[in-house]
């Protein structure tokens, strides 16, 4: 691509030619089966256990080669209620994703693996009217696609990324038709293994806390019922724009969104508001940062057959 003088610009200077044609020679299909099974072994055990397998064919950009991917996926989980409100749980996973991206030497790259190792609780108190879930995760993934450095419109494979985390949420129904959930994240993701990125770097737009309250009220009788309204607050704070050591920070934000809704017999509408007080809040793609729509509003009408 050819440099452009921002003092001296040429404005009738020839469009630079594209490195590739993305709708040129480029597909895939995958194809997914599995088997999964949940075997009480006591009124206080439960075990989980599955197989699923991928295979997956995709052709290149420029080359035009075509190339298979397999994998076999296991997972398992065990659950101990020690007495009926409450479970302890833990569990272990393996992912497989196909990757499709092209690096700079036109080559592709190996499929996307990943490992998931989560423990946690879940409770229930007054006749479920109050719920609560704790989580403690850590995700390794490799062969991870990310924009090449330096050369954004290519892909650049990392060797590992490892995400570890909590997770708290808290939902109750304090009176009939009223709905409270509370949440909140604590996030460190970042490169475990690269030759290219210094281990330790942060991964690109993952904030390390985020959380939200979320409250609605549904009218349950009179000439108002199946009316609700609905209202909450978001939160992520600061988080890297890209996978680099020297990158720009997208600020933290606080957003408040509302919701109107109507249900009746089969039918519901809904109207969504979202980022009401148009805060400012932006996401990155890549070298591309943007920011979000300062008010946005959406409505849907659902009909149950």
């Amino acid at each position: 691509m050819s440099a452009i003088d921002f003092f001296h610009p040429v404005y009738d200077a020839p469009l630079p030619t594209a490195p590739y044609d993305p709708l040129d020679g480029y597909g895939a299909d995958s194809l997914g089966l599995y088997v999964q099974d949940l075997v009480t072994l006591s009124p206080q055990w439960k075990l989980l256990l599955g197989m699923r397998h991928d295979t997956s064919r995709s052709r290149e950009f420029l080359s035009g080669h075509t190339h298979d991917d397999r994998a076999w996926s296991p997972r398992a989980g065990l659950v101990y209620q020690p007495w009926g409100p409450l479970s302890l749980y833990a569990g272990w996973s393996h992912s497989f994703n196909p990757n499709f991206g092209i690096s700079r030497d036109g080559g592709g790259f190996d499929p996307e693996e990943g490992e998931q190792m989560e423990a946690g609780l879940k409770l229930e108190l007054l006749d479920q009217r109050v719920t609560a879930g704790l989580s403690v995760y850590e995700i390794t993934k490799s062969n991870v696609l990310v924009p090449d450095l330096a050369a954004p419109e290519f892909a650049s494979n990392t060797g590992a990324q490892k995400s570890r985390g909590m997770e708290v949420e808290v939902a109750g129904t304090p009176v009939r038709g009223w709905k409270v959930s509370l949440n909140y994240a604590c996030t460190d993701a970042f490169v475990s293994e690269d030759t290219a990125v210094a281990e330790g770097t942060r991964l690109a737009g993952i904030p390390r806390h985020e959380g939200g309250f979320w409250s609605t009220y549904e009218w349950q009788s009179g000439r108002w019922k199946g009316f609700g309204m609905g209202t909450g607050l978001a939160y992520a704070s600061d988080r890297p724009a890209t996978l680099a050591e020297e990158t720009v920070m997208l600020p933290s934000a606080w957003r408040w969104d509302a919701a109107l809704f109507y249900r009746r017999d089969s039918w519901s509408a809904q109207v969504n508001f979202k980022n009401i007080t148009g805060e400012r809040i932006y996401q990155s793609q890549g070298a591309l940062i943007y920011p979000e729509a300062l008010l946005q509003v959406q409505a849907s009408v659902t009909v149950k057959f």
